[in-house]
């Protein structure tokens, strides 16, 4: 049986494919049969990551052209590689029919330890579908607030598909391993609250500059740079998906395409419902007012961005699934929000700062209050050096 992981993110550009290609080939260095399957498309994919120029790509197969064998790039770094293109939007705008030869072509695939998907971000059927049929699933964020929210949106969106398998978090490109946690332990509390899930984190993994060069060079950074930060923190991310108390039994190949095929083809994705909760039980009344107008303006920029996700979709011939837009409303900025804050202490009270972004990127710093706090006008200060 095989362990089929889908890798998945909220957004781009938090590294996902980097901790794909590094991740597969960790395993592969362990005496496990891995294959990597490069879903995702453009410049920035695993073939582009291993300096590889494929004649097939993953796309060929939906064609009555080459076969798997031809596809299939073999032992490159020990690993087998199905690549995507970078030309050509992968997974995403195939129809029935080439789904159907793509799925029973890809069902040949040899009887691996590992298949690692790299899917694409966004929430596209095609795509959102690798993640519903696999039975393990890592989450790939930053500590950025919009990685965070974007992520929620996408855990709210399996959630109301009742996806029942296993997700872990992987925190990428962190300042510190305590900066880190604290991301991951606001995310995680804001998931439990009000998707009452656990979302286990699988590991953090640093910000380092080789990991840069690595890309730069077109080799994994656990082969260039063996021994640098990031390269230990992936391979301690092995170390968890290889625990035998934490691994996820395999599947059959053949039935995990064959249930990406039915989920793809015939299941409808409804848009999750907002939490019944009442909005005092959910968030702090103080809090939500004064949040109130930032959060109404992030709904209308997520709601823009959804209508152009659609439009884009219809460019290519799919049927565009329904944007999670209920999903990024008052929650999804809460979970950007909390992810970015931090605990203090002035002259024996603590509180949390926020961080709140502007139009030019710039972050400003902020403190909500309530009715009953004991304000105190702020003495002028003096610009003059």
């Amino acid at each position: 049986m095989t362990r089929i992981i889908t890798i998945t993110s909220g957004k781009g550009g938090v590294g996902k494919t980097s901790i794909a290609v590094n991740l597969a080939f960790e395993l592969a260095q362990r005496e496990q049969r891995v294959c990597l399957l490069d879903a995702g498309s453009g410049p920035t994919n695993a073939a582009m990551l291993l300096g590889l120029k494929p004649r097939y790509t993953l796309r060929d197969l939906t064609a009555s052209g080459p076969g798997l064998g031809e596809v299939l790039i073999r032992n490159c770094y020990g690993l087998d590689i199905v690549a995507g293109g970078s030309e050509t939007p992968g997974m995403v705008g195939l129809r029935t029919d080439e789904l159907q030869r793509l799925t029973t072509a890809l069902g040949e695939l040899d009887p691996y330890h590992f298949i690692v998907i790299d899917t694409a971000s966004g929430i596209a059927r095609n795509l959102l579908s690798l993640s519903l049929a696999s039975t393990e699933v890592v989450l790939v964020v930053t500590p950025e607030p919009t990685s965070m929210r974007d992520a929620y949106a996408l855990l709210k969106l399996l959630h109301a598909q009742e996806y029942g398998g296993d997700i872990r978090v992987v925190v990428n490109r962190v300042k510190t391993h305590r900066a880190g946690s604290q991301s991951y332990d606001k995310f995680r509390e804001v998931v439990a609250y009000y998707l009452g899930r656990q979302i286990p984190l699988l590991g953090l993994v640093g910000e380092d500059e080789r990991m840069r060069q690595a890309v730069q060079a077109r080799t994994p950074l656990l082969s260039r740079n063996p021994d640098s930060p990031a390269a230990r923190d992936i391979c301690a991310l092995a170390d968890e998906l290889l625990s035998g108390a934490k691994a996820v039994a395999g599947t059959s190949v053949r039935g995990f395409w064959r249930r990406y095929l039915q989920l793809v083809t015939t299941r409808h994705y409804a848009a999750p419902q907002a939490s019944t909760r009442p909005a005092a039980e959910r968030v702090n009344r103080g809090l939500q007012r004064q949040l109130e107008h930032l959060s109404a303006q992030i709904d209308n920029l997520i709601a823009e961005i959804a209508r152009l996700r659609e439009v884009e979709d219809r460019n290519i011939g799919v049927s565009a699934s329904p944007g999670p837009q209920s999903t990024a409303s008052f929650e999804g900025w809460i979970a950007g929000l909390s992810a970015g804050s931090e605990d203090v202490s002035l002259q024996g009270e603590s509180f949390r700062i926020y961080r709140i972004r502007q139009p030019d990127g710039r972050y400003i710093p902020c403190a909500c209050h309530g009715h009953g706090d004991d304000l105190q006008t702020a003495e002028p200060r003096s610009t003059l050096v």
